[in-house]
């Protein structure tokens, strides 16, 4: 028979693999921490296997540890993209607002493309990838020009979001 600490990391390489983080790295760091707390256990007078079993039972189940670890992951990953739709969408507007600069139909392409790009790489809530993205456009067009139509380019930033999550949707069913 298995000890408890093998089992406890086995059902955890599942769990993570199961949710898309196979990252060994990972499962050694829970390894460590548990010994950690099997070592104070039984500073503390606890047998080996009684404080093994009590340190995994702190840690808690590995389903729950590796539903916390997969979402830290898409909260980091959000993150990023999220600055990176922020940086991309002003560098548009920025574009878009050069005096020189007369191609709408340029910009309103790498909007879409941009946007939708997004909503396939995490098509959760591509309403954030929209706003993000294609906010921009408009804000500059009104407080530098009032030119209100310049709102056309958050509607093609939500076209492109929303049609990239349904081809993610359609390609790898959620």
């Amino acid at each position: 028979m298995s000890d408890p600490l093998t089992v406890y990391l086995d059902e955890l390489r599942r769990a993570l693999r199961s949710r898309g983080v196979a990252r060994a790295r990972i499962v050694e760091e829970v390894r460590g921490h548990v010994l950690d707390a099997v070592e104070a256990g039984e500073r503390q007078g606890m047998l080996p296997d009684a404080a093994c079993r009590a340190a995994i039972e702190r840690f808690g189940p590995a389903v729950s540890v590796a539903e916390e670890v997969a979402a830290e992951r898409r909260r980091s990953r959000q993150g990023v993209l999220f600055a990176a739709a922020v940086g991309l969408g002003l560098l548009l507007a920025y574009v878009d607002s050069r005096p020189t600069w007369d191609d709408t139909g340029i910009s309103a392409g790498l909007l879409l493309v941009s946007s939708g790009l997004l909503g396939a790489v995490e098509p959760a809530r591509p309403w954030r990838w929209a706003l993000s993205v294609g906010i921009w456009i408009p804000v500059v067009g009104i407080l530098t020009g009032g030119n209100v139509g310049s709102l056309i380019a958050l509607a093609v930033a939500f076209v492109g979001a929303y049609g990239g999550m349904m081809v993610r949707r359609a390609i790898i069913p959620l």
